[in-house]
């Protein structure tokens, strides 16, 4: 899936129709979104079976970015990869497609993620 957006500044959020706090957190992180050009940054978003489908559509049409689907079989073997125990969770890939950073079971808030993707973009200006 990463090599889809090689070259860009990825952002993975893991979340779940049911989690309080990962709708709370879509909501702060649309600041976020708007300030960088999806040319640059591209904002994906991760959820199963365990949420209800035609909610995260609902929500995939609201929010923007790229949204996936999974089959519970295939976020086992992501979250493994990935030690994601709780929701949300977020992973940041630089354009190489290396992971940068990983927040784990909250959101870091608008500040930190801001400044990581300023940073990741231009380590690649350079």
């Amino acid at each position: 899936m990463l090599v889809r957006y090689k070259g860009k500044v990825i952002v993975v959020d893991f979340w779940a129709t049911w989690c309080g706090p990962c709708i709370e957190a879509s909501g702060k992180i649309k600041t976020v979104k708007e300030k960088f050009s999806e040319d640059e940054v591209v904002f994906v978003y991760l959820t199963d079976e365990t949420s209800e489908q035609s909610r995260w559509k609902e929500f995939a049409n609201f929010t923007g970015g790229e949204h996936y689907y999974l089959y519970n079989n295939q976020s086992k073997i992501i979250n493994k990869e990935f030690l994601i125990e709780a929701l949300p969770s977020y992973l940041i890939f630089g354009k190489d497609g290396k992971l940068v950073e990983k927040y784990l079971g909250g959101y870091m808030g608008n500040d930190i993620l801001t400044e990581r993707i300023k940073t990741e973009l231009k380590i690649k200006l350079l």
